[in-house]
Order: C-alpha cells, then structure tokens, then sequence
C-alpha cells in the first residue's frame, strides 16, 4: 500500500514537471476583405494536433489590429472595439468601443493598449498609450508620446514602448512610462530606426526590430543597453518586416517578405528564407506569424487583401506540416497555452494503461466517459489529441522509444498516467 502511494506520489511530480505547459489553441484574427461591411472578423481556434479550425466568435467589424491570449481569454483588437473571449466557452465577455486600436500587451493585471492614427487622423484626445482591466475598463491614460506607438515591454515597473509615427516618420523612438503611465519620456534612437515596431527583451538590453519603410530595402535591429542608456543600431541589407519571436540569441522575424533568423549575439542574419517569400511581386504576403517554442513550429498566414487568405504550419526548418483555415487579412495569431501545474484535480488510479510497457499500441481504461485523450513526449511536446474518442486503443507503432504522458479529461478532473514505448 505505501509502496503505491508513493509511486502514485512520484507519478503525479513526473507529470507536473514534464508537462508545465502545452499547447492548447492557435488562436487566429481573421479580419475581413478591405471595405466589404458584409465581411466580419472571426476569431477561429486552430487544433495542433490535426490542424482543424474551430469557430470562438466574431467581432462586427472588419480589420484586425492585435490579439494576445491571456490564460482562457483573447483579447481583441479589431477596428474601433476592444473585445474580450473566453477560450473555454467561446463566448464574447465584454467589448468595448474606442477608436485608434493598435497593438496589445499584458503585463500587472493590465491590458496596455497602444495607438495610432487612423484614416480621420490622430487620436482626437492625443493619447497613444492606455490601460484597461482585465474587464476592459478604462483604468490609466499616458500624456507625453509624440505619435504613433507599437510594440512595448514591460521590465520591472517600467513600460517600454515603440513609438513608430506615422508613415512619414524619418526617426525611431521609444517611450518609458511607469505602470499607470504617469511618468512618460521618450527616447530618440535615431534616423536608423526608423520603422520601429517590435521589442525583445535580453540580457540587460532591449532589442528593437525595426521595419522596413514602405519601398525601402533596407531596415534595422536596434539595441538599447538598460546599463548607461546607450545603444546601437545594425542595417540589414533585408527588407524587415515584423518581429516573431526570440529564442536565446535567436531572433525570428520578417525577412524579404519571407521568415527568417537573426543572430542577436552576433548581429548576423543566418537564414532570410527559413519560410520563403508567398508571393509579394503578385501582392501575396504574409499576414502573420508565430512561432510554437514547445513544438517548435510556426504558425504562417498569407493574403492579398481581397481574394485570399491561407494558414500553413511549418516546423522549425521551414518544411511545410500541413494547413489550417485562415480567412482574408487573417492579421494576428496567438498561443492558448494549458499551464498543466495548476490543474486543480489530478486523479492517476482511475485511468489505467496497458499494456505498460507497450511496443503496437495501448488500451486506456476509464472508469468515466472521457471527453479528449492528451499524449505528451518527455519534454511537453503534445504528440497526440483526440478529441471525444471513440475507441479505447491508441496506436503508438510509430512513436520513438521513451516515457510518455497521457492526459485524459473526464467530467469530474483532468486523469493522468503514463507509459513506457519500446
């Protein structure tokens, strides 16, 4: 008996550490086709196992600014109206008007939200920088950005935010606010940064990438030392487009209409076409990109703004996975991700797996109907989704040899067990 306990014991800390968190969603903006009233946005939820797309809701309105996922919500901005969804129910909570919407950022139990000038102008009251709740209400204005603003970061109580301006714009900026954005003052990075968009947070420095203007074949990454509020700024002989994702020194990002790789330690592009180019000669071009750290893969969808809209999954060498439904101007992607450590039932002695160890395929026995089936590699990659299974038999044939977790949801907890694959 104690022998079992502690085994169920060690099982329940294997589990916890090998799968803190998976992938849950892709959670897609797809905005509407330019000028069609009748065309409306759509928040759609890409499975990650077989890539099928779900419908979460749909906002009246048709462009996309931004989207993050914050635990079960998604937070939109589309147009002129903030909205706020629940992952769980794909039901639309809250939505709020306001004018201006650009990008989104969450950090303090806030939801940060920069702005730009819109086709009537800039924004009537001269903010480009709020905070809203959690519930979308009005909490902190910033007085003192001079225009446009972008990306932010937040690190430790301060607020950095690229301030892009508008199309015209010759020089790149960045602004720091305290957390309720009374304090604001800006930076000038320079005529080099031009284009600012996107902030990556390193070792005691800020990363900027800094898009190409309309036309040029130039852009730049930017590097602002937090130490003695220095910094410095490579050219890239590459059209840049928008920053992705940093892993360690390896920074993701737009490159020649295409996904490519930067070496921050190294200031050297390695790869321009890690995902190649759609077609931007024929106005076919990328709308958004992610990249999966856990499963590492990214996310891609293409349009022309009128006729088209395409999603594709690539894995990290950019080999092509497989596709998933993306609309027209399917602008903005972000990642539901499951935090497995806070699940707040776990129960491992009402699902059994044999056999144990297993080399075709194992039986799952539940002592409740089960509403999905999880499998997970050592290292938290999700190898395996099934949704409502119909059969207790899971073939495993083609895994590698190793320990795998499998997650199973009953109507009373989240069951856990796992197995050995020889």
């Amino acid at each position: 008996m104690k022998k079992n306990y502690f085994l169920s014991l060690l099982l329940q800390a294997f589990v916890m550490l090998s799968i803190g968190q998976s992938v849950n969603q892709i959670v897609v903006g797809n905005g509407g086709i330019y000028n069609n009233t009748d065309d409306h946005v759509m928040i759609t939820g890409v499975n990650p196992t077989d890539f099928s797309s779900t419908t979460i809701g749909e906002v009246i309105k048709e462009s996309m600014q931004d989207l993050i996922v914050v635990g079960d919500y998604a937070y939109v901005a589309a147009e002129d109206s903030l909205v706020k969804f629940n992952l769980n129910t794909n039901t639309k909570e809250t939505a709020v008007f306001h004018g201006y919407l650009n990008r989104l950022y969450h950090a303090n139990d806030m939801i940060y939200v920069s702005m730009r000038a819109d086709l009537n102008g800039a924004p009537a009251d001269g903010k480009y920088l709020k905070a809203f709740d959690m519930d979308l209400n009005l909490v902190y204005e910033a007085d003192g950005i001079s225009a446009d603003a972008a990306g932010m970061l937040m690190l430790g109580d301060s607020l950095y935010i690229a301030v892009s301006g508008d199309w015209s714009a010759t020089e790149g900026k960045f602004a720091v606010a305290n957390s309720n954005l009374s304090f604001v003052r800006e930076i000038n990075l320079g005529a080099d940064a031009v284009g600012i968009i996107d902030l990556f947070e390193g070792d005691n420095v800020i990363y900027s990438v800094n898009k190409s203007p309309y036309g040029a074949t130039t852009g730049s990454i930017s590097t602002y030392d937090l130490t003695n509020s220095t910094w410095t700024t490579q050219i890239l002989e590459n059209v840049v487009g928008k920053g992705i994702k940093k892993d360690g020194d390896l920074l993701y990002l737009g490159l020649d209409y295409g996904v490519g790789s930067y070496d921050l330690s190294t200031s050297t592009v390695i790869n321009n076409q890690i995902i190649a180019d759609p077609g931007s000669a024929s106005y076919i071009n990328i709308a958004a990109a992610i990249f999966d750290e856990i499963n590492e893969r990214f996310y891609v969808t293409i349009t022309d703004y009128f006729s088209l809209g395409e999603g594709t999954v690539y894995d990290i060498n950019g080999t092509e996975l497989g596709n998933f439904d993306a609309s027209v101007s399917a602008e903005a992607m972000a990642i539901h991700y499951v935090d497995n450590t806070a699940i707040s039932k776990i129960e491992n002695n009402n699902l059994s797996i044999y056999p144990n160890p297993a080399q075709n395929f194992v039986h799952i026995g539940a002592q409740q109907e089960l509403s999905w089936i999880e499998i997970y590699n050592q290292a938290g990659q999700l190898i395996n989704r099934i949704e409502k299974p119909q059969s207790s038999i899971i073939e495993v044939n083609g895994f590698l040899p190793g320990i795998y977790i499998i997650k199973a949801q009953s109507a009373n907890a989240i069951q856990t067990a796992k197995f050995l694959k020889q």
